[in-house]
């Protein structure tokens, strides 16, 4: 485990310009990828955004809190999108009106998660669930992807073969088994 963490940390110094790394349930990191972000943000080799699952109360008694006490990291509280955002969001994206059960179902099926509203829009328009009538966008059967792999797998196909190949250098580093 040491052996990857030193290869991470060293791929990260080498980068010729600071690099910004993005983690998503940060709460669930295991140590070694602890010690990943450690490194990098004590070294400044890279600025990190890292999501998670809590409230800035518990944010700050995680082991999260001596980056916060430095001031390494700064706490930022996000909450769900109110329907009228979603509303805001969606409308902009089509150009027109939502039908009043759309946005319900919008909203309702995303709990205001900007990803899963964002995602629920196109996977029901490429699937011609989502249409315009008379200016006004509506949808029958609205659906979910089917899986987070197939939404990843959406998200990737399109990516060209250096973006691909740094995703899976990231990817490298974990997740690892816990120790027992």
């Amino acid at each position: 485990a040491a052996e990857r963490v030193a290869a991470v940390s060293a791929w990260f110094d080498a980068l010729p310009a600071r690099a910004l790394l993005v983690i998503d349930d940060a709460d669930l990191l295991d140590d070694d990828s602890m010690l990943v972000v450690h490194h990098l943000l004590v070294t400044r080799s890279a600025s990190v955004i890292a999501a998670l699952r809590a409230t800035p109360a518990d944010a700050a008694s995680t082991s999260f809190a001596p980056w916060l006490d430095d001031g390494l990291l700064e706490l930022m509280a996000l909450e769900p999108l109110l329907e009228d955002e979603v509303a805001a969001v969606v409308e902009t994206h089509l150009g027109g009106v939502l039908a009043p059960a759309l946005l319900r179902a919008i909203h309702t099926a995303s709990e205001g998660n900007p990803l899963l509203v964002d995602e629920l829009v196109r996977h029901n328009l490429v699937a011609g669930r989502i249409v315009r009538r008379a200016g006004v966008w509506s949808a029958t059967d609205l659906s979910a992807p089917a899986s987070v792999v197939e939404l990843l797998r959406m998200r990737l196909v399109p990516l060209g073969e250096e973006a691909r190949r740094a995703l899976t250098l990231v990817a490298f580093a974990g997740p690892l088994a816990e120790s027992t």
